[in-house]
């Protein structure tokens, strides 16, 4: 038995109560490997007979026992825990008896379970030295947050989702772990008492890094204030944050209070033209800058066009406004640039401006030099002409690219499809993904893991063009 069936073995006998009739092995290997296979854990409570295969459909849900883990609880460094209904915390709290060492703790999926808060604590309790910690459905009420600060002193990272927060508890939190570095809410809701003021609070100086995902409350003016209270910030992702109703104006100069920032996501926020512009101007030090969703105004690209040089990562997909102009400004100026997501490009169109003299001058390139990552989304291109074959010139001289995206090729009627044969993967369904880890070394053997190749497509001529491709996706809407 070789150790991919051991942890196979291993795996259903988490579902069963004895070890001993899933795996034989002797004292020694036990000793040994067993430490291991235990280091990374994960339990499912009361699993839906929907999300089980006929054949592995039990005649009777029931809880796995866990008191099997007991030997093994120390080794355990990697624990992640999904409740779907329980009513006893007593497995948790038993967990929790036998662990000392967990580094990594996901608790997930306890809505509307009692005392689910009781045995996560045992846990945090007794594992003192955890790192990374993933919370899902905790109430303000349980008092979890005081609990985290008080026993959880060398978190470095901590993610919430779906759960009622107390704003004085969070400020209190991060800015007293020493080592709290990354905080991530999604979907929580903040409670922020009327006569609070987010001045009082003391500055968050370990967070280098926010992410705030459909948080319902309290809307985009607060935080944008809360994330002014973290010096030290480097990354932000504000993602689906709204205006609340009567919301006072966000003041986004508040940014500036925020000098080492340099990576940002804003995503469907659906920003005004001045209110975008406004923020890119108060964060010079940007080199990622992800802007999903967003009409690109006028005013709000000039500035952006401020970042250019700097810039090593640009993700405009699903982004509107952005015109063939617009596009060659960043093929242009942006010199350091490594990742490129755009919404619609038209190579045609791109190309098809003033004499070769002006095309010259422009840099005469339709895509940047030193990309390792290019997503388009909509790509329309005529090969059977001059241009279009440059332009398939410069693409095959990407020696660099390692993830090319392409969801949509527009092309005429009757045109010569020789690259786009050799782009194109046959797929069962039409939004499917496909991936293809290292083409050249699949060229040598002729075989695919995941995917079905067309026939005709020129692989020996994708391991030459981009020897260092390790995922390709292209979903072909027109077949």
């Amino acid at each position: 038995m070789d150790l991919c069936d051991i942890q196979l073995h291993v795996g259903q006998y988490l579902r069963r109560p004895d070890l001993a009739r899933c795996v034989q092995v002797s004292k020694d290997w036990h000793k040994t490997y067993m430490p291991l296979l235990f280091r990374d854990l994960e339990l499912v409570f009361d699993v839906d007979d929907e999300d089980l295969e006929d054949q592995e459909r039990p005649t009777k849900n029931k809880m796995p026992s866990v008191g099997s883990v007991e030997g093994y609880g120390h080794s355990i460094r990697s624990l992640s825990v999904h409740v779907k209904e329980w009513s006893d915390a007593g497995s948790l709290s038993l967990l929790a008896y036998w662990t000392q060492n967990i580094k990594w703790l996901s608790v997930r999926g306890a809505y509307g379970a009692e005392n689910c808060w009781t045995g996560t604590a045992h846990l945090l309790c007794n594992n003192p030295g955890i790192r990374y910690l993933d919370l899902e459905y905790l109430d303000e009420d349980d008092d979890c947050l005081s609990y985290i600060i008080d026993t959880c002193t060398q978190l470095t990272e901590l993610r919430m989702s779906h759960a009622q927060l107390d704003v004085l508890q969070m400020g209190y939190l991060m800015s007293s772990s020493p080592s709290l570095g990354r905080l991530t809410l999604e979907g929580c809701g903040i409670c922020f008492p009327v006569d609070q003021s987010l001045d009082s609070l003391p500055l968050f100086l370990p967070i280098e890094e926010l992410d705030l995902d459909h948080n319902f409350e309290p809307g985009l003016a607060v935080l944008v204030r809360w994330t002014a209270r973290c010096p030290n910030l480097r990354l932000i992702r504000l993602k689906n944050v709204p205006y609340m109703e009567g919301e006072e104006v966000s003041d986004f100069s508040l940014f500036q209070h925020c000098p080492r920032l340099s990576k940002m996501t804003l995503s469907g926020l659906y920003l005004e033209d001045a209110d975008l512009a406004a923020i890119l101007a108060h964060c010079p030090s940007l080199v990622d800058l992800t802007l999903e969703g967003q009409d690109i105004g006028k005013r709000a690209f000039e500035i952006m066009a401020g970042l250019f040089k700097n810039l090593i990562v640009l993700d405009l997909y699903n982004a509107s406004n952005l015109d063939t102009e617009m596009y060659r400004r960043i093929c242009t100026s942006c010199t350091r640039l490594e990742n490129l997501a755009v919404s619609k490009l038209d190579v045609d169109d791109y190309f098809a401006v003033g004499s070769d003299v002006e095309q010259e001058a422009m840099g005469n390139h339709w895509i940047c030099s030193g990309l390792r990552s290019l997503r388009i989304k909509v790509l329309v291109w005529s090969l059977n002409t001059e241009l279009g074959n440059r332009a398939l010139q410069e693409m095959e001289a990407l020696k660099g690219l390692e993830v090319l995206e392409i969801e949509y090729i527009g092309r005429p009627v009757g045109e010569d499809v020789r690259f786009y044969k050799k782009l194109s993967l046959s797929v069962a369904h039409a939004s499917e993904e496909r991936e293809i880890a290292g083409l050249a070394r699949l060229c040598k053997k002729g075989r695919f893991a995941r995917s079905q190749l067309q026939q005709d497509m020129d692989l020996q001529w994708m391991a030459e063009s981009w020897p260092r491709m390790k995922r390709f996706i292209f979903v072909d809407q027109t077949s």
